[in-house]
């Protein structure tokens, strides 16, 4: 197994076994898109988990496609919510990242259009600079020109003294990478790349995630990989946080 958090290798082999029983009875349900979130989430772990097991790699591509599937289907459903409904723009984040790295042009299509509420509720002021981040990301991912305004303002908002870590250290390089997709700067890309990595694996060894499948791959930076790959630009950056092999195989669609 592959030490990319404090997951230890029994754990992360019955998590992995468990989260497949619970994914193939989700599946057998009868089609509805209420099930759409669950299985998104359970495919998602489970690709993390056999990642981390160095398990089959057309099955690991395999749960990530399947996952982009699910998670662009429920995104792309969710109804405006009551106040109680708690919707998490950092796991629409990391979602989305799912969705751009393995989706098909269906996929990606499914969110171009998402409106904030139906990933910001509620909309609690230190996730403002995500929120516009990932607006502009939306149309982007699914084919639409590049707002470099928005781009550059969420840029201004995470040099900012009152600023979020996470703004500074997870969504900075994030914006900076996005924008040097757009301008083909394989230099600027690389080194955001490097520096968003360099991130994760901070949280992934002692932070947030070392206890989470999450922590085993940085999927905001797989998602800046294959976009700067999808222009030509080749990668420098060499991390187990960073698998690309994943990336090679042509997705569908």
């Amino acid at each position: 197994m592959l030490e990319l958090n404090q997951i230890a290798e029994l754990r992360a082999q019955q998590s992995a076994a468990f989260t497949r029983e619970l994914l193939a009875d989700v599946l057998n349900e009868p089609a509805q898109s209420s099930l759409d979130a669950s299985a998104g989430r359970l495919s998602l772990d489970l690709a993390l988990l056999l990642y981390a097991l160095e398990s089959d790699r057309t099955e690991i591509r395999q749960c990530f496609r399947q996952a982009a599937l699910h998670l662009s289907r429920d995104l792309a459903a969710r109804q405006p919510p009551d106040p109680a409904t708690h919707r998490s723009p950092c796991e629409a984040e990391m979602h989305i990242n799912v969705i751009a790295s393995f989706g098909t042009q269906d996929d990606r299509g499914r969110i171009a259009g998402l409106q904030p509420w139906q990933y910001r509720n509620p909309p609690y002021p230190e996730h403002a600079a995500l929120a516009r981040y990932l607006a502009a990301l939306l149309p982007y991912v699914s084919g639409a020109p590049l707002d470099h305004a928005a781009l550059d303002a969420v840029a201004a908002a995470c040099e900012t003294d009152n600023a979020t870590k996470e703004d500074r250290l997870f969504l900075l390089p994030s914006v900076r990478g996005l924008a040097a997709v757009e301008a083909r700067d394989a230099r600027a890309w690389n080194l955001a790349l490097a520096q968003r990595v360099a991130a994760h694996q901070d949280e992934a060894r002692a932070g947030d995630v070392r206890l989470l499948p999450q922590g085993f791959i940085c999927l905001g930076g797989m998602m800046l990989a294959k976009l700067g790959r999808d222009k030509g630009m080749a990668c420098r950056a060499t991390s187990d946080y960073l698998p690309l092999f994943l990336l090679d195989d042509e997705a569908p669609g």
